[in-house]
C-alpha cells in the first residue's frame, strides 16, 4: 500500500500524517512524531511506502517566507533527491487549528504531557495533508 504523507516540519519535532493513496476517499490520519534530526532516516526507511509528500510551507501572516522555510526548502530538495514528489502547501494556521482540536479533546479526557505534543504535531500534519487532499476534489 502506498501513502500520501503530510509533514508539519518543526525545528525540534516533525508531525507526520498519511492517507491511503489508492483509496477513492482520501482521509488524512495522524501517523508519527519524529525528532527533526531523525526525519531523513525515517523517510528513507519508509520510502517504498510513500507515493508523494505534502510539506507545509512556513509563511508569516503577510504570506512571506519565514526563517524556518529555508530549512523546509532544503528538506524538500532532500525528498526530491530521494525520488519523491513534493507538494508544498501553505501551513499557516494548521498548528492553531490543531491546538483548538487538542483543547476540545482535553476537555473530554486527561492525558500525559508527552502525548499532548505528539497529538498537536501529528494533528497539524493531518490538517496540512487533508487541506491538500480536499483541494484535489
Amino acid at each position: 500500500m502506498k501513502y500520501i504523507v503530510g509533514i508539519d516540519y518543526g525545528t525540534k519535532f516533525c508531525g507526520l500524517a498519511r492517507a491511503d493513496a489508492d483509496s477513492p476517499v482520501k482521509i488524512a490520519s495522524p501517523w508519527d512524531l519524529v525528532k527533526r534530526e531523525e526525519l531523513e532516516d525515517f523517510i528513507i526507511s519508509h520510502k517504498k511506502d510513500i507515493d508523494y509528500v505534502v510539506l507545509g510551507k512556513s509563511l508569516n501572516l503577510k504570506g512571506e517566507e519565514n526563517k524556518v522555510q529555508k530549512e523546509i526548502g532544503a528538506f524538500a530538495e532532500f525528498l526530491k533527491e530521494q525520488g519523491l514528489k513534493v507538494v508544498l502547501v501553505d501551513e499557516r494556521f494548521s498548528s492553531q487549528a490543531a491546538l483548538a482540536e487538542k483543547r476540545l479533546l482535553e476537555r473530554k479526557q486527561k492525558s500525559r504531557k508527552a502525548n499532548k505534543k505528539e497529538r498537536l504535531d501529528t494533528a497539524a500534519a493531518s490538517i496540512i495533508l487533508q487541506s491538500h487532499l480536499d483541494s484535489l476534489v
